[in-house]
């Protein structure tokens, strides 16, 4: 059981250092594209086309790219955190009856790790969406509000699946 909780200790180190570093990167190269390189486009015209909305794009392209890795670095921690959770303060012994309930414990930390740093995202993201077309901000508030509620109902299914029985 020990080494269990020392191997995820371990790992959730090593991968919330990976996280905090996809994050900090997505931000930014969201900074210097809102704060520096936009404003030095604003107003640019190559062929009657604005080209401020070219450097929004390549912005949200470069940023998501930095974040998307972020959601696949936020399983991993998911899954340490959610076994440190369910063998330490859970008090669960290693087998496999107790399995599900760690698998439970991590489905519901991943739910709300990923429906929390999606909305953080969004919320740096909307104002450079604004500024492509505003109905794009308001088609991907709506989609991430229908995708949440979506991931807690199946999260809160898994959880609440003993209590069926």
């Amino acid at each position: 059981m020990k080494d269990v909780k020392r191997e995820a200790w371990a790992n959730l180190k090593i991968s919330l250092l990976k996280l905090v570093l996809m994050l900090g990167l997505g931000l930014i190269a969201w900074l210097i594209g809102t704060s520096i390189i936009v404003p030095i486009a604003e107003g640019l015209y190559i062929l009657r086309f604005e080209f401020t909305r070219v450097i929004v794009w390549a912005t949200i392209f470069i940023s998501a790219i930095f974040f998307i890795g972020a959601l696949f670095e936020i399983r991993v921690v998911a899954d340490n955190l959610g076994t440190i959770i369910a063998y330490a303060l859970l008090r669960i012994k290693p087998g496999k009856e107790k399995l599900a309930t760690v698998r439970r414990v991590q489905t519901l930390i991943r739910a709300f790790l990923y429906i929390t740093v999606v909305l953080l995202v969004f919320m740096f993201i909307r104002p450079m969406l604004v500024t492509i077309h505003p109905v794009l901000a308001g088609l991907g508030a709506v989609l991430i509000a229908i995708w949440a509620l979506i991931a807690v109902y199946k999260a809160l299914m898994i959880a609440l699946e003993p209590f069926e029985k």
